[in-house]
């Protein structure tokens, strides 16, 4: 049986993907490209279509304990990576200092 799974957020190929039923979390990653740099792997969430129930796991743990199969997921469920609070400030660091550099220039206008 094959079912539509969601991946989205920080991977390098987001979007629906058909897959069948017993699949694991590490292949439903690599048939989407894998995670990228900066990607918030200890705070996975998944949001089930069949109760809109949110759950968040730790695919460290995963693999470390090797409990790949124990995700099970639902037709239409969505997989959500976020990048890590590091990447989104590194990545965004030209943002801060203009905004600090607005910051200054207006207490040294104000001055």
């Amino acid at each position: 049986k094959r079912m539509y799974i969601n991946i989205w957020g920080h991977i390098k190929n987001p979007g629906p993907y058909l897959v069948y039923e017993d699949i694991d979390l590490i292949t439903l990653l690599s048939i989407a490209g894998g995670p990228l740099d900066g990607a918030n792997l200890s705070k996975i969430k998944l949001i089930s279509q069949v109760d809109n129930e949110v759950t968040f796991f730790n695919f460290n743990q995963i693999t470390e304990s090797g409990l790949y199969n124990e995700i099970d997921f639902n037709p239409y469920d969505t997989i959500v990576i976020d990048p890590t609070l590091k990447y989104y400030i590194l990545n965004n660091a030209s943002a801060i200092n203009m905004v600090l550099q607005l910051i200054n220039l207006g207490i040294t206008i104000s001055n």
